[in-house]
């Protein structure tokens, strides 16, 4: 977490680009979590999930409902592959999905490099530092002379 908040300024979160609907029967056909829409070019449309799937399990684990299968990718780390089995018309198959990132807040992004205001002032405190040390050696051997 401390290196997501020092590189993004946020914690990143789990990401699919989907929007899910919770069945309320408990029919055979009401089975898993329904897919009622899809994010263009989001990780879930790059695999191939389309609006009226239904995801049976993530991971292996099955999913009962929306809030579940949202808990379950949220706290899959961004750039995870996970599998989630679908079910597609009469069709149960997996599929392979790389997780993106979801942001808790807006994201700063990546930080950018030093301005090069900093970069020189960086440059000038080391420079600095070696003519401290520079004087200091002169020092201790003024200071390790013998007086006159």
């Amino acid at each position: 977490l401390a290196k997501e908040l020092e590189t993004y300024g946020s914690v990143r979160r789990g990401y699919l680009g989907i929007q899910l609907r919770r069945a309320v029967s408990a029919a055979p056909e009401s089975i898993g979590v329904l897919i009622a829409g899809v994010v263009p070019a989001s990780p879930a449309d790059s695999a191939g999930i389309r609006a009226g799937d239904r995801v049976l399990a993530i991971q292996g684990e099955e999913a009962h409902t929306a809030d579940e299968l949202t808990a379950k990718v949220r706290a899959t780390r961004p750039g995870d592959q996970i599998e989630l089995t679908v079910l597609r018309g009469t069709e149960i198959f997996p599929l392979r999905i790389v997780v993106g990132a979801s942001f808790a807040q807006p994201p700063v992004g990546p930080r950018p490099s030093l301005s090069p205001d900093a970069g020189r002032m960086k440059q000038e405190i080391q420079r600095l530092e070696q003519e401290k040390e520079r004087l200091e050696e002169q020092l201790r051997a003024l200071e390790g002379s013998p007086q006159r």
